[in-house]
């Protein structure tokens, strides 16, 4: 069954800015990995990009700092999303070969992190068992950064294709949805 990167909160505490949360279960967190947390009522208790201090399996907890905030004991309702790991902006920017500034960074953040959420989606789609923490494979950081890049280079235009610049002008291919599914060991057919 592969590791939830959604899990549900459904308790709260909180001593100056030290967070404790009580999650559906805590399979495949582990200490430093990052998360975001959302869905609570006081929207001040909301936060993105929080650091893992501490994993407690028995008790199914969480703990990270956000804040100088104190939070008693409560039941709650809100969610907990574990953030896949498996490149980064600057892996994407070595494949891209430069380095983008202003908004091309940010766009560029969120193409990495989107194709860290659909790689993780397709190959557990596909019958594997992916961690967050670490891909499975130099293949597969490969395949999840080559999607990056196509993400990236695909701003401003249709979605289906890279822009061009000439009205018939040559221009170099993009690595196709084929490759990097194959690079992602997922979209064999079915023998038998």
């Amino acid at each position: 069954m592969p590791i939830a990167i959604n899990k549900p909160v459904t308790h709260v505490v909180a001593t100056a800015g030290a967070w404790v949360l009580t999650l559906s279960d805590v399979e495949g967190i582990l200490v430093g990995m990052k998360g975001d947390v959302d869905g609570f009522m006081t929207t001040a208790w909301n936060t993105a990009n929080v650091t893992i201090t501490a994993v407690d399996e028995t008790n199914k907890t969480i703990s990270y700092t956000h804040a100088n905030t104190t939070v008693t004991s409560q039941a709650a309702t809100a969610n907990f999303h574990l953030q896949i790991k498996w490149i980064d902006a600057a892996y994407v920017e070595t494949l891209l070969g430069y380095t983008p500034t202003g908004d091309d960074a940010t766009m560029l953040e969120e193409c990495v992190q989107g194709a860290q959420d659909w790689a993780f989606r397709k190959r557990a789609e596909a019958g594997y068992n992916p961690h967050p923490g670490y891909a499975g494979g130099a293949d597969v950081r490969m395949g999840t950064g080559l999607y990056a890049v196509n993400l990236y280079r695909e701003r401003g235009t249709s979605g289906d294709s890279m822009p061009g610049y000439e009205a018939y002008g040559q221009f170099d291919r993009p690595v196709n949805l084929g490759r990097i599914l194959q690079l992602l060991g997922v979209g064999r057919p079915q023998v038998g």
